[in-house]
């Protein structure tokens, strides 16, 4: 199994959020999360490669989901 792991940075309505990303790979299956406020939020990519969020229980804004999605494809340090 494969960890890579890596911090991002979101801004949403004035706040500022830095959260830990981990992505574990396992041969073909993977399992993309993001810890916010306490609570584990699990990301798959979808079909046009977006991130979509998905089995999380937080009431969190859709909106932050979507930039938290984004930022996790746009902010992967890319490998050496």
């Amino acid at each position: 199994m494969k960890i890579e792991r890596y911090p991002i940075h979101v801004e949403f309505n004035g706040a500022q959020y830095d959260l830990p990303v981990e992505i574990r790979t396992e041969g073909i299956a993977y399992r993309i999360a993001v810890v916010l406020n306490g609570t584990e939020v699990f990301y798959l990519r979808d079909h046009q490669g977006r991130m979509i969020a998905m089995y999380h229980t937080s009431q969190c804004d859709p909106a932050l989901l979507y930039l938290i999605g984004q930022a996790i494809r746009e902010q992967r340090p890319v490998p050496a």
